[in-house]
């Protein structure tokens, strides 16, 4: 059963009813790999059998299943970002929060992780991050995640991140604006240790002007900042 739901969820089955729909229209193929002898189970038996799945033991032993299917993930850029699960919040109860992994090269969601009631992503990020092979992966995670138990464990799984920084951060994100309002001041002084792109468009009736620096900080800052900050070397600003 789990076999036919998972064939059913592939191509768009999201609900019970669907699935049973799917697997009836498709029973002469699902029947070269499973038996059917008694045809397809009935949406309800498929919900008793969701009901009594744990689905964090499932979703283990899935991501084992489904990994020598997917690439190494080096060099590829792994955004995880949180989201709220469209019509979940009903009869009182709080809306679901996933936070998703979406491998943006392989264009398909890594894994996910839900929040636990009364919490927020900062908890979810790191449980995440525990149940994906990142190695060599550039992990990017908007400014809920700009936290420093994350930057470690995405050190200690020997991948890379880019971080969004705000005011959560308040001295961190006074320490990079004063990076590049001296960069602007006195650009001579640090030659070397950023890099510049631009790039001039017209768009929506107006002239565009798209700027990015990346500054080094690796020797420039104290050892307690970038101790802080888990493998922490440069930042930048768009």
């Amino acid at each position: 059963m789990l076999l036919v739901a998972i064939c059913a969820i592939l191509p768009g089955a999201d609900s019970r009813v669907a699935i049973q729909l799917w697997a009836e229209a498709k029973l002469d193929w699902l029947r070269r790999y499973v038996p059917l002898a008694s045809g397809v189970p009935s949406h309800d038996t498929f919900g008793r059998v969701f009901a009594a799945l744990d689905a964090r033991q499932f979703e283990a032993c899935f991501m084992r299943w489904v990994a020598p299917l997917c690439p190494v993930l080096h060099d590829q850029v792994v955004a995880i970002d949180g989201k709220t699960v469209r019509g979940s919040h009903h009869d009182g109860a709080r809306a679901i929060q996933l936070v998703s992994a979406y491998g943006c090269g392989l264009g398909v969601v890594l894994g996910q992780q839900r929040t636990a009631d009364h919490s927020n992503e900062i908890t979810a990020i790191p449980a995440l991050l525990d149940a994906l092979l990142l190695k060599g992966a550039i992990v990017t995670i908007d400014a809920m995640g700009c936290q420093t138990q994350i930057t470690r464990k995405i050190v200690q799984a020997q991948a890379h991140y880019v971080l969004a920084v705000k005011n959560n951060q308040s001295a961190l994100a006074g320490l990079v604006r004063g990076v590049f309002a001296a960069l602007e001041r006195w650009p001579q002084l640090h030659a070397g240790t950023f890099d510049e792109y631009r790039e001039c468009g017209k768009d929506h009736g107006r002239i565009e002007t798209r700027r990015c620096v990346a500054q080094d900080i690796s020797s420039a800052w104290p050892g307690r900042i970038t101790a802080r900050w888990a493998g922490l070397r440069s930042v930048v600003m768009i």
